[in-house]
């Protein structure tokens, strides 16, 4: 799956300071948390789409990270998923639900952290038995529509 909230300049700067990616992600995850409480369901998925795709950037370059970390991560992609299917783009969330399965099975595999880790499936095997987010399938996640006041990074 190809996340597309960065743009390419953000995106390669995060790659070439993976040090930054951490504090980047937990920054923009903290933020969409706030977002999304004061209402504003637009720019909060578009600050959870930046977090996730940089988390990805983060656990590239860092294989085995702690617990809580694994823990963020899915929460992460669960809020994602969630706010995506809010809007009605089911295959997105899909797709979202299904890529963080697959990062997650990877740090399973390569972590050590084993029981922690299948704990921290929890909230996107949840989503994934709601109503239309089930079938997860391979499909490219795209930048969200703009909307009036709403700006991605």
């Amino acid at each position: 799956m190809q996340l597309q909230f960065l743009c390419p300049r953000h995106r390669q700067w995060l790659s070439d300071n993976p040090h930054r990616a951490l504090t980047t992600w937990l920054q923009s995850h903290d933020r969409a948390h706030a977002l999304l409480t004061d209402g504003d369901w637009s720019a909060a998925l578009a600050h959870a789409g930046c977090a996730l795709e940089t988390a990805d950037i983060a656990l590239q370059a860092w294989p085995h990270p702690p617990v809580r970390i694994i823990n963020r991560y899915a929460d992460n992609a669960a809020l994602l998923a969630q706010l995506l299917r809010e809007r009605g783009d089911h295959a997105a969330a899909r797709a979202v639900n299904a890529h963080g399965a697959a990062r997650l099975e990877a740090l399973l595999l390569a972590s050590g952290t084993g029981p922690a880790t299948l704990r921290a499936c929890g909230p996107l095997l949840r989503l994934a038995e709601t109503p239309g987010t089930r079938n997860a399938a391979p499909v490219s996640l795209q930048r969200p529509r703009p909307r009036p006041g709403y700006h991605a990074h």
